[in-house]
């Protein structure tokens, strides 16, 4: 698991340093509008509560998560003429690793959303604005790999998947030519695990900046 967390990490940052965060980039013209991608960073709020683990998990710990940093990154397409403002893409939210532990075991959950989104750009309603400022929502599974350690090795490595969906707004505004700066925040529900022990229920505020081309 150590080994495709790293993996997982380094393709994030690679796409996260290369885009420089929050990317817009007009892929190529479809004849309906233009694709965009991009990829940003996120402060995280959720509640893993190890004391909350037994009997469900099978294990307690007297330790508890409430906050991480994590990745995102999607792509968008904009579509044009009667659709215009309106967008419908994919993302993946990187939700970290929390590190769990007490006494006698730890452990360590990584988990990964992957999604299908859509956008609404509140200029079409609003007119002019002088931020991008857009409606978002995701909605997809969350995949949650848990891993227990004792003192003599593994005792428990599971992946859990369940439903999950986030809503918000998010919003951009020119710093130079091609240069913009931006930021988003989301209410999430993810609860990997069937009985709740792995609630990543909370808010994402992520900033970014973003390059068009």
């Amino acid at each position: 698991m150590k080994k495709n967390l790293g993996t997982v990490v380094i393709l994030i940052l690679f796409f996260f340093l290369v885009f420089g965060g929050q990317t817009y980039v007009s892929a190529f013209d479809t004849g309906l509008g233009y694709l965009s991608s991009y990829a940003g960073i996120s402060f995280n709020t959720f509640d893993l509560d190890g004391t909350d683990w037994e009997p469900e998990m099978g294990y307690e710990l007297a330790d508890s998560e409430d906050s991480g940093i994590g990745f995102f990154l999607g792509v968008n397409h904009w579509f044009e003429e009667e659709f215009a403002g309106l967008a419908a893409g994919a993302e993946v939210d990187f939700l970290g690793t929390a590190e769990l532990s007490d006494d006698e075991l730890e452990a360590s959950v990584t988990t990964l959303g992957f999604m299908v989104s859509g956008a609404y750009n509140l200029a079409e309603i609003a007119g002019e604005m002088p931020v991008d400022a857009h409606l978002f929502a995701a909605g997809g599974v969350y995949q949650s790999s848990l891993s227990i350690e004792d003192d003599l090795g593994e005792v428990l490595d599971e992946t859990y998947r369940g439903p999950g969906f986030k809503a918000g707004v998010q919003a951009a505004f020119p710093i130079q030519e091609n240069i913009t700066a931006g930021a988003r925040a989301n209410y999430r529900y993810a609860q990997p695990h069937s009985e709740g022990d792995l609630n990543y229920n909370g808010f994402e505020l992520g900033a970014q900046v973003g390059i068009t081309f």
